[in-house]
């Protein structure tokens, strides 16, 4: 006849809980208000001026005649990026070696 095989399994463990030694250092005692203005807002913004410059250069290259349709275009995203960039700065700091802290928040 065929051998059965057994399965042998340990004692069973109690569940680890989470501790706060899990929880990264940075996230540990911020409430949802200083989280929400800290990452989630600041990553819409960055996400929202990407898309705005991707639509306002694409419809300017629209009307532009060939030998303007690249330059333009480029000249405007960077404009753009320089002002979304200080924007940015002012609001949530970062780039103090350039600007100076000069938050809002």
């Amino acid at each position: 006849m065929a051998k059965k095989r057994r399965i042998e399994v340990e004692d069973r463990k109690e569940p680890v809980s989470e501790g706060k030694d899990d929880i990264p250092k940075k996230y540990r005692d911020t409430s949802w208000g200083d989280w929400f203005r800290g990452t989630y807002a600041r990553w819409w913004y960055v996400v929202i001026c990407m898309f705005i410059d991707l639509i306002l250069a694409l419809e300017i290259s629209r009307f532009l005649p060939d030998p303007w349709l690249y330059l333009i275009p480029v000249m405007l995203v960077i404009t753009l990026t320089m002002m979304e960039v200080y924007v940015f700065h002012r609001i949530w700091g970062g780039l103090d070696l350039i600007f100076g802290d000069r938050r809002f928040l």
